[in-house]
């Protein structure tokens, strides 16, 4: 995934900017999509949908401001066996270039994750029996985004993106009935997205 990031970027034509007076980017939009997320150390292939409104500031920039789903499966052996869900807010600014209804664009962004994992009923009884855990969670953290992608026909959008969050695992002991015990333990979570959306203009 690295590799073909690497490749796309390289391909973007950044050095002549389009003149406006090709410009095919709508002044706001919102777009649609859906995708999926690489396996690697820490969960497996997993799948996000979201929406983004996407503002035109001044040829070339972009403005962008998402909201996505995801869910994945937990495989990291220092971690709790669950699934994985975060609800993700970014902030992003991109620069393309392109005419004739194509728009090759690369940009980057800031992300906030609100996380949650449900784990498996074995893993569960596991932490009780083992180590008196009553429930584990994850905090909620930010994070940061770099993509790279091209519009076709001005309206079909493929994007593919590097994100990186550090949320931390919350593992809760029950002391008595009124107190509980908190123990944080870092996690990353680096995944690679590959994403198809449509644009719809406003």
């Amino acid at each position: 995934m690295f590799e073909a990031l690497l490749a796309l970027t390289i391909s973007l034509p950044i050095i002549s900017i389009t003149p406006p007076e090709y410009d095919t980017a709508q002044d706001a939009s919102i777009q649609l999509y859906g995708g999926i997320q690489s396996p690697n150390r820490d969960l497996l292939a997993g799948f996000e949908a979201g929406a983004k409104f996407e503002y035109l500031v001044i040829h070339p920039y972009i403005l962008r401001f998402g909201l996505d789903y995801s869910e994945s499966t937990v495989t990291d052996p220092f971690a709790p066996a669950g699934t994985k869900s975060s609800l993700t807010l970014s902030s992003e600014a991109l620069v393309y270039i392109g005419k004739n209804g194509i728009i090759s664009y690369m940009g980057l962004g800031v992300t906030y994750g609100i996380n949650s994992i449900d784990i498996n009923s074995s893993t569960r009884d596991s932490l009780k029996r083992t180590l008196d855990i009553d429930e584990v969670g994850l905090t909620n953290n930010y994070g940061y985004r770099v993509f790279v992608g091209m519009r076709f026909a001005e309206k079909i959008v493929f994007e593919m993106s590097f994100q990186q969050s550090n949320p931390q695992y919350i593992y809760k002991r029950q002391i008595n009935a009124e107190t509980f015990s908190e123990q944080n333990i870092d996690g990353t979570f680096s995944v690679a997205r590959v994403t198809l959306g449509y644009l719809i203009p406003l």
